[in-house]
């Protein structure tokens, strides 16, 4: 595997440059007491395409009272530990945009010792200041809703797609969907980020992180099923006859749009129609 002790200022891999790093009986990548390294493009615990897991015994990337480092597009799988653990007062370290995935242990575990449960206003000190996680409240072919209780400031939420859920209820984040960036006043607030079309299927799962403003990246969150759209296609709280004129529209429109498709049979016809008409209470 690969080790810095004491050490900063280095990257291990990058864009063109990653590491196959699997098959160690013992952590993968590991750092302890290191500031501001970059672990970025490496293949960890699979072969060099990504594809097919090569079991390793330990975690796949510790960070030990180590803190400002960045942990970016890894795949990091089949570890009989977990994908990251955040340990020993480490703080400020940024985790996105990797392929977490089939890892015995969580996906991202602060403190090492399972899922942490978030705390009113997230007040709490410790590994990554155990920054709270985002809580989903639904998740569509086209949307992702949720809660946020963070201290003020701003925050950066990162979206995964998972064909399956972590047993433990929390993660993993198998590919990476986006970035949802806005400002928390300290209170809980809702979001909801638009998805791409086609980035999401149905039966899968989606979860999230949050990072606060000072780099602090969170557990992942609990999965939420994604579900067909909901009847309210204008996302205004309320269904109404304007969701079901906007669903009457689209029927046999030139472009598809999966907005409008309500039972997810890939056509927008009167089936969708009557799906908005019913919740309307027609």
């Amino acid at each position: 595997g690969v080790l810095l002790d004491g050490s900063g200022g280095n990257t291990i891999g990058g864009p063109g440059n990653g590491n196959v790093i699997t098959a160690n009986n013992n952590n993968e990548v590991e750092l302890r007491n290191s500031v501001a390294n970059q672990i970025d493009s490496n293949r960890i615990g699979t072969n060099s395409a990504g594809t097919t897991i090569i079991a390793s015994n330990g975690v796949g990337i510790v960070l030990d009272d180590s803190d400002v480092n960045l942990v970016l597009r890894n795949t990091i799988a089949g570890n009989s530990g977990g994908g990251i653990d955040v340990v020993t007062g480490a703080v400020r370290n940024t985790i996105y945009a990797n392929h977490i995935y089939n890892n015995t242990g969580l996906g991202i575990d602060l403190a090492n010792n399972g899922v942490t449960p978030n705390d009113p206003g997230d007040s709490d000190t410790g590994d990554n200041e155990l920054q709270n996680y985002p809580v989903l409240t639904g998740a569509t072919v086209t949307r992702i809703n949720g809660v946020l209780d963070s201290l003020p400031g701003a925050i950066d939420l990162h979206f995964y797609s998972n064909a399956t859920c972590d047993p433990s209820g929390y993660g993993e984040g198998q590919t990476y969907i986006g970035l949802h960036e806005f400002n928390l006043p300290g209170v809980p607030t809702p979001f909801s980020f638009p998805v791409a079309p086609g980035a999401l299927q149905i039966g899968h799962y989606v979860t999230a992180t949050a990072t606060d403003s000072d780099g602090n990246t969170s557990e992942f969150s609990a999965c939420a099923p994604v579900t067909c759209s909901s009847p309210d296609v204008d996302d205004d709280g309320d269904v109404d006859v304007n969701d079901i004129i906007a669903v009457a529209v689209q029927w046999n429109a030139q472009t598809y749009n999966a907005t409008y498709d309500l039972n997810c049979d890939n056509d927008i016809d009167i089936l969708d129609v009557q799906i908005a008409a019913g919740a309307f209470g027609l």
